[in-house]
């Protein structure tokens, strides 16, 4: 129930579910357009308050060591932000972070951030020529709609189609992801949130489905399992309020905590399982009889 009532909250207030501590002694300078920031701990909205109102003057940030996160929108709309550095000590770019930032070609340090929440590098001129943040076969970042992530991708991490979260209010144009064979795991929170998808396609390789990996896909129509998935993470699929067909294949797979809310037309399911021949029609019978009590798959 706690985990339930985390996800909902940070799905109200659209906050960060990668939790970051306020920067201690933050200092800063700006001159000749370089504006340098130092301190120990997260930069928040409060720390950014001091040059925000001078953010169009900005070309350049460079970020001392002992910052570990750029707090949410910390550097939003700096629109002549050309180049920033990134110390080791940061690991995290909260949301909306650098958003909006059209200039900026030139992001030093970023093999250092292994934390990446919504739409941190939305609208920067650097996303638009880099659209996938991939790293040792695990794909941190996406941008963009429509998306076919490449080849060599094994594992989705936490909100890697963060991008997509911001339309969650707004009219969003429908989108289809398309995941390549080779991919294993799709982590927690991978595709949470995001309103605009209606379609993702899974390839036959995924073994593992994530907390909350897409919880609150509003749009999302149907999803097929293959049959190497052996587990579905807790609320893995809750609120898909469009999701009316569910295809599992595995015999050997287990839900977590209402992995699929009450949304999955389990009856479509199973005659589909009965068609493919995986069922026999008195077996069929026999489980729609036990998934009265709770939702079953054979």
């Amino acid at each position: 129930m706690k985990k339930l009532l985390a996800a909902l909250t940070a799905a109200l207030l659209l906050t960060p579910a990668l939790p970051v501590s306020a920067a201690e002694n933050v200092r800063y300078t700006l001159t000749d357009g370089v504006l340098t920031v130092s301190g120990t701990g997260a930069l928040t909205q409060e720390d950014a308050s001091g040059w925000q109102d001078k953010s169009g003057e900005i070309t350049a940030v460079i970020v001392k060591d002992g910052v570990t996160a750029l707090g949410s929108g910390v550097f939003k709309d700096c629109t002549s932000l050309q180049r920033i550095t990134l110390p080791p000590s940061l690991t995290q770019l909260g949301p909306e972070a650098l958003s909006g930032c059209t200039k900026l070609k030139t992001i030093e340090g970023l093999e250092h951030v292994t934390e990446f929440d919504f739409r941190c590098l939305t609208g920067t001129a650097w996303i638009a020529q880099t659209p996938f943040v991939i790293r040792d076969g695990a794909l941190y970042y996406a941008e963009g709609t429509d998306l076919e992530v490449p080849e060599g991708v094994t594992e989705i991490l936490p909100f890697a189609f963060g991008n997509l979260t911001g339309e969650r209010f707004g009219s969003a144009e429908p989108c289809v992801i398309t995941l390549p064979e080779g991919v294993e795991v799709i982590g927690d929170y991978a595709f949470a949130y995001c309103a605009s998808v209606t379609e993702v396609n899974i390839p036959e390789t995924v073994t593992e489905i994530g907390d909350y990996a897409f919880f609150d896909c509003a749009a999302l129509q149907e999803i097929e399992l293959g049959d190497r998935v052996t587990s579905v993470g807790d609320y893995a699929f809750w609120d898909c309020r469009s999701l009316e067909q569910m295809t599992v294949w595995s015999r050997q797979i287990t839900f977590g905590t209402e992995a699929v809310g009450t949304v999955v037309n389990w009856d479509a399911v199973m005659q589909a399982r009965l068609a493919e021949g995986q069922l026999t029609a008195v077996e069929v019978e026999a489980l729609k009889k036990l998934s009265q009590s709770r939702p079953l798959i054979y």
